[in-house]
Formats: structure tokens, C-alpha cells, sequence
């Protein structure tokens, strides 16, 4: 959730693999970034979560509210 008072920031590189995130987490994280409307760049890594497909997609969901970003990378 600290992530949401970074709302200024235009570079997020965010490697959070194999961090026993949840889904829970994974929800936070995507909710989070919809707050972060002024990132340009996402290196986003959740691989080795066990997010599962229908997670996978509430995050995506969240990132196409970002509109700014020019430059993703995703990885579950």
C-alpha cells in the first residue's frame, strides 16, 4: 500500500518473485499502481507467486487504467 504515496513517479522497476505475495497481495499491487498515473515505465516481475490465471488478469486490468505507460514489462 506505500506504493499509492509514490503517486509522482515516473520509473517503477517493482521484482517481487518467489515473495509468497498472494493473491491479496497481488490485488494491492494492482491497485496501488492504478493510483500511479504518472509512470511512463513498469518493469513489473511476479513469477513464482502462484497468482493463478484469474489474478493475472485483475492485474493487467488495473495496469490498462494506467495510460501514461510507454514501456512494460510483465511477468508472472
Amino acid at each position: 500500500m506505500s506504493l499509492e504515496k509514490c503517486q509522482n513517479i515516473t520509473s517503477l522497476n517493482l521484482n517481487l518473485w518467489w515473495n509468497n505475495l498472494g493473491a491479496d497481495g497481488a490485488k494491492n499491487i494492482g491497485m496501488s499502481l492504478e493510483k500511479c498515473q504518472n509512470i511512463t515505465s513498469l518493469n513489473l516481475n511476479l513469477q513464482g507467486n502462484n497468482l493463478g490465471a484469474d489474478l493475472g488478469k485483475n492485474v493487467r486490468k488495473s495496469l490498462e487504467k494506467c495510460q501514461n505507460i510507454t514501456s512494460l514489462n510483465l511477468r508472472f
